[in-house]
């Protein structure tokens, strides 16, 4: 230093600048020190001053009865906001509370709001048909236990809630962690991975705290940057979530179209070819669901494992309204299809518990590699508290139920309900309207012919949005007017993402009403909700649409 000092003795200029600096930097860290000193007096003073005993002196004493007063006159602010002009604005398919279930029938008790959720007003409940629940099989509503009521085998208690109430009582509703770190509780959590592996004769099985976790987790568990994902343009939020997620590249196929999936991979091989990549460096993964939840439609998993195989592509399936639904043992459309879910046919296959099996939670099953995987790669899994002990035993009993007389009667209820349905839908709305779904599915979607859409057309309008809203006014007054809860399905034309995107596309759907068919339904309940529907639909095209 003293050395580049002595170097600047002849430049004036230069040694003035230094010594300049010199002075501000020494001013500046006295200044500093001195700051913080006074700083430290002042709130040393202030806490001295605070403690003082003058500050803290009391008024007079009050007496009982000018207490009781003080308590009499408070008043506490309410929870919810009174209601206003604004809350009289009414939706377009109004707001349900349901209160309660009626046991062993299709109908709950709730009111119909006809605008934004407000306090529940002092009128009765309404009882209401449910054409909207995913209790395919009335596990929840306990018609599953007992189909038939003159059933002699059938006994008083309901083995689902057993199983709950039994459980509340022994572990209490959480299990306070994630699996890794004391969430796991064995006679719950290990022993339905165990049932439901043994159920779908793979390995073993992973339990996720929630469904839509297991879809996503699974999904970006093993796709990863680089990897290919060929995805059907329909799948569920939770899986293109996933897909979102994992950062690969992305390709769609048309919706349930295995043409196009085949000209999809074929595309792939040759850009592949061309560029000098072997089928071996980059995994590959095709996403679809065995029921698609968007559309009613099925899966044709036969043809797509015959795709899959000669163009190395590993098959991640949601089995979610399907696992207890379809198959001889309700082992969903693999079972169905004289399939395994294990290599080489579902590599990778998940299963909802909040459908069929009337709980809560998400399991994927397959091979111990796959599964092992998932317990340090899956999101779902290892950052989420564990699922609460008494939804896994509830699964447990679910699962033995599906698997046992009471499942083999339900589905065989559901299956004629589903043709009952259907045959009643193409007579009452024969010309007016059709099914859009597959006839195979508890998933009833409903849209309108196109002679009908013609009565409703306005120039210039866009019609997908005049459909939905039609669908809309449909659902809303069915409720109303019959107590009938169906649900509207809005229209969205999506485009697919170009050529290896990472990015996923909404889902594209077309304006329909959706009717969900259960085991708890009657023929008369079905019968009643179609007559509704077409006295309905007759009366909107007869009078014309309100455009919203």
């Amino acid at each position: 230093m003293i050395g580049r000092f002595l170097a600047f003795e002849n430049k004036p200029v230069a040694t003035a600048v230094q010594a300049t600096l010199l002075i501000f930097l020494m001013a500046a860290v006295v200044g500093i020190r001195t700051t913080g000193r006074k700083r430290s007096r002042k709130i040393k003073s202030s806490k001295q001053a605070s403690s003082s005993p003058s500050d803290f002196q009391e008024g007079p004493a009050l007496t009982p009865e000018e207490e009781e007063d003080i308590i009499a006159k408070w008043v506490s602010k309410p929870l919810v906001p009174k209601k206003t002009a604004k809350a009289t604005t009414t939706s377009p398919t109004g707001n349900v509370v349901i209160h309660s279930i009626v046991r062993g029938t299709a109908y709950v008790m709730a009111d119909i709001l006809e605008g934004t959720p407000t306090p529940a007003s002092n009128s009765p409940p309404k009882k209401i048909l449910n054409m909207a629940s995913f209790d395919f099989l009335g596990v929840g509503t306990g018609s599953c236990h007992r189909p038939d009521e003159d059933d002699s085998s059938a006994t008083s208690s309901d083995p689902v809630q057993t199983a709950a109430r039994s459980a509340l009582r022994t572990y209490g509703v959480g299990s306070c962690g994630p699996r890794g770190f004391y969430g796991t509780v064995g006679p719950a959590h290990l022993a339905l991975e165990s049932a439901m592996a043994s159920a779908c004769a793979v390995d073993t099985s992973i339990l996720y705290s929630d469904a839509c976790a297991a879809s996503t987790s699974a999904v970006a568990a093993f796709c990863k940057r680089g990897d290919v994902i060929v995805v059907d343009e329909a799948v569920c939020q939770p899986l293109a979530d996933g897909v979102r997620l994992s950062r690969s590249y992305v390709r769609t196929f048309r919706h349930n179209d295995m043409e196009d999936l085949e000209r999809v991979l074929k595309e792939i091989k040759e850009d592949d070819e061309r560029n000098g990549r072997k089928q071996e460096e980059r995994r590959r993964f095709i996403v679809a669901e065995a029921v698609y939840r968007s559309t009613g439609r099925l899966l044709p998993l036969k043809k797509l494992v015959e795709l899959k195989g000669p163009y190395g592509y590993r098959l991640i399936l949601d089995e979610a309204a399907s696992f207890g639904v379809l198959g001889d043992n309700g082992g969903g459309l693999t079972e169905s299809c004289g399939l395994g879910y294990c290599a080489p046919d579902v590599e990778i296959a998940i299963i909802s518990l909040e459908h069929a099996m009337s709980t809560i939670g998400g399991m994927v099953v397959g091979d111990t590699d796959v599964i092992d995987h998932q317990r340090l790669s899956g999101a779902g899994y290892c950052f989420s508290a564990s699922n609460p002990p008494f939804f896994a035993f509830v699964g447990q009993a679910s699962l033995g139920m599906l698997r046992g007389d009471d499942g083999r009667r339900a589905r065989e209820k559901l299956r004629h309900n589903m043709k009952v349905t259907a045959d009643s839908i193409e007579k009452h709305l024969k010309d007016t309207a059709k099914i859009v779904s597959d006839i195979g599915s508890p998933l009833v979607f409903v849209m309108l012919e196109d002679c009908s859409i013609d009565k409703i057309a306005r120039d210039g309008a866009n019609m997908m949005q005049v459909q939905t809203n039609f669908w809309r006014q449909v659902a809303r007054t069915v409720l109303v007017k019959d107590n009938i809860l169906m649900v509207a399905v809005a229209g969205n034309n999506a485009k697919p993402p170009s050529k290896f995107s990472r990015s996923m596309p909404s889902c594209p759907t077309f304006p329909s009403i959706r009717m969900t068919i259960t085991a708890s339904q009657t023929e008369e309940d079905i019968c009643r909700a179609v007559l509704a529907l077409k006295e309905t639909v007759k009366e909107i095209l007869t009078s014309g649409l309100e455009m919203q």
